[in-house]
């Protein structure tokens, strides 16, 4: 079996658990978030994985897992994406099981996972990092359970809160040239900007959300607090960031990942990121 094959078995293995985590108090992102960032990073270089990584992530985990019995239905009613917007608004979480089984059975659940995502966006930017990530996973690996994996999704919306003004018909196309100087707001914006060059089958709604949410965040940028962000001749190389995970344990850690990750979805999207904004997020590695 090649190192990819046995890795995606690995990540595969990993979400299956991923799902049931249920100390979300211990930390601020869920474990499939960390999941998601291990996978991009390991995925840089298949012939020296890094299994550290994997190994430090699998401890998050619960060691087994049981499986959720499935809610009797006799057949499939109508799954409407309006009812579940509402239901998802107004947090009524006495009937989102009901409408997560109906569309269950409708459909293989991209169009569901999109939705999220769509919802996501018009909130504070918390429940986005968390659907983003577990779409990706959603796409990369066989989910066993996708009932407990979409309440899981609907949990993260409902752990958040939806913007005040937050048009849900947001049509203005926003240009972020700033950021504030910290890891809170330099993670959301390396996933933002991972998000945007997507393709989705919901892909006019879904960018128009994604507008929204960096109108949002622009508009939260402290002009004493920010830094430019700035490209520069230099072409830079994803597996450069290895050299800050690989082989040193000691910076196998929370903060680490997600900053290490967040200068992997920069270089990504363009390469001539400029190597002193890239220093603003290694330099805060612990």
């Amino acid at each position: 079996m090649s190192n990819d094959e046995s890795l995606k078995l690995k990540i595969e293995e990993l979400a299956n658990k991923a799902i049931f985590y249920n100390k979300d108090e211990d930390i601020d992102f869920h474990p499939m978030v960390l999941l998601d960032c291990v996978k991009s990073i390991i995925s840089l270089d298949f012939d020296k994985p890094n299994y550290n990584l994997i190994n430090w992530i699998e401890g998050f985990l619960p060691k087994k897992v049981e499986k959720n019995k499935k809610s009797p239905i006799a057949k499939p009613e109508n799954a409407s994406f309006k009812e579940l917007e509402e239901i998802l608004i107004n947090k009524e979480k006495d009937k989102i099981e009901k409408v997560l089984i109906n569309f269950d059975m409708l459909s293989d659940g991209t169009q569901l996972m999109e939705f999220f995502l769509e919802m996501s966006l018009f909130q504070s930017g918390n429940s986005f990092i968390h659907i983003w990530r577990s779409y990706k996973i959603f796409k990369f690996a066989d989910i066993k359970d996708k009932i407990s994996f979409y309440k899981l999704m609907s949990n993260f919306i409902f752990k958040d809160k939806f913007k005040r003004s937050g048009s849900f018909n947001f049509k203005k196309k926003v240009s972020i040239d700033r950021v504030n100087n910290n890891v809170k707001d330099l993670v959301l914006y390396s996933n933002l900007i991972d998000c945007t060059n997507v393709n989705f089958i919901r892909d006019k709604n879904i960018k128009n959300a994604l507008e929204s949410m960096k109108e949002q965040f622009k508009n939260n940028v402290t002009l004493d607090k920010s830094i430019k962000i700035l490209y520069d001749d230099s072409i830079k190389d994803r597996k450069d960031v290895l050299r800050f995970i690989n082989n040193k344990t000691s910076l196998v850690s929370y903060n680490n990942i997600l900053l290490i990750d967040s200068a992997r979805a920069l270089i990504k999207n363009n390469n001539l990121i400029s190597k002193s904004f890239l220093d603003h997020i290694y330099q805060k590695l612990k």
